[in-house]
């Protein structure tokens, strides 16, 4: 023991008359560290833990690019719609925007992540409701009812996983909204 703490008196005093070596000792750590916890990410989040959806390696996310500017941005609805229309290429085709909201209902006031989804994106993620239906076609459509389906989390801790949720009214962002359904537990999005 006297031994490793006489070697580690030793490498300080020589970090410390070195500093500019010290430094770019430094450096060069963490940019290894960085770099090594870089590439541990993408082998987790790719190979380790991969999308929890069914026929994963078929799916494809599709935005907005500016080649000379640089940068992705998001891609309008009626952009989705019209690319909707006109592709052929795809099984299926859908559109998500994600966002967090206050949500006013059962159990008091409430900070929850929400998206708009449209009427495809579970059907096109191969994932169901439990509970009541999925979105409709129709309100899909700008200015057609205010629908929810609810994540079987919030369900179960805010609405104590009653049966008779669907058609209670909630509101996100002061605005309201029907519940028409409740996804599966296992969906994760």
């Amino acid at each position: 023991m006297s031994t490793l703490i006489q070697d580690l008196k030793f490498g300080a005093r020589m970090l410390a008359r070195n500093p500019v070596f010290t430094l770019v000792a430094t450096l060069s750590l963490a940019l290894g560290i960085g770099a090594v916890t870089a590439v541990y990410s993408m082998v987790s989040a790719v190979l380790l833990h991969p999308v929890p959806y069914d026929r994963a390696d078929r799916l494809v996310a599709v935005e907005n690019s500016h080649v000379e500017r640089g940068g992705s941005w998001s891609v309008s609805y009626p952009q989705f719609r019209d690319w909707e229309e006109r592709q052929d290429v795809f099984e299926s085709i859908t559109c998500a925007s994600n966002g967090s909201y206050n949500m006013a209902g059962a159990g008091g006031p409430q900070y929850v992540r929400c998206g708009y989804i449209t009427s495809t994106f579970f059907p096109t993620l191969r994932h169901q409701v439990i509970l009541g239906r999925n979105f409709l076609p129709e309100e899909d459509e700008p200015g057609a009812g205010n629908v929810v389906i609810l994540g079987h989390d919030l369900w179960v801790n805010q609405f104590n996983s009653r049966d008779d949720v669907i058609g209670e009214g909630i509101s996100l962002d002061g605005e309201s909204f029907t519940i028409v359904g409740v996804i599966c537990p296992d969906f994760r999005y």
